[in-house]
């Protein structure tokens, strides 16, 4: 499975260079893997965290619309994708539109596509253990902290992030894992 082979005296060895793919495909899946994690983290901590400080009505009718991507087909949010993504989908017209770009990008059917998809897929299963964990965080601690001199950033991160690792470690194991599937 990583490009060894057994030789002729028993042993295990290399395969030869030219057949090679198994080691560059498990690298490059691990890659993309890591990447729809950073990303999903990067996306869903502050969603989450913007859900925890609202009033639990607010909150909870938000948590339905983060969880709408489970009731909907993979094969519908891939196709929207596809719509979207494509060289003269939505995002290549808004991007040509804005003159961000001269002419329209390749989106699709490349890492960037993939990336995207697995992203908005995988999203949920970031959000839900930090949203679960972030409700249990006192918010009197954050405000504790800035009451005692610290500034507002500072005590965010060195009172609140903290207490969420446990939430981060969970979603981003959820999330790395099934992007490896």
């Amino acid at each position: 499975s990583i490009d060894l082979k057994r030789g002729i005296d028993g042993r295990i060895e290399r395969v030869a260079e030219d057949q090679r793919v198994f080691s560059r495909i498990l690298g490059r899946t691990f890659e993309i893997s890591a990447i729809v994690t950073l990303a999903g983290l990067l996306l869903g901590y502050p969603l989450a965290y913007w859900l925890s400080t609202l009033p639990a009505r607010r909150a909870n009718l938000l948590l339905i619309l983060v969880l709408v991507p489970f009731w909907t087909s993979i094969l519908v949010r891939v196709a929207a994708w596809i719509v979207l993504l494509q060289r003269e989908g939505l995002v290549n017209k808004a991007l040509t539109s804005l003159s961000i770009v001269a002419e329209p990008l390749a989106l699709l059917f490349n890492r960037v596509g993939v990336v995207v998809a697995m992203t908005h897929i995988l999203l949920p299963f970031m959000i839900l253990p930090l949203y679960s964990v972030m409700k249990s965080v006192p918010p009197s601690y954050l405000r504790a902290a800035i009451s005692l001199g610290s500034p507002p950033l500072a005590a965010f991160f060195r009172v609140y992030v903290p207490q969420t690792y446990a939430g981060i470690g969970a979603g981003a194991l959820l999330v790395f894992i099934l992007s490896i599937g």
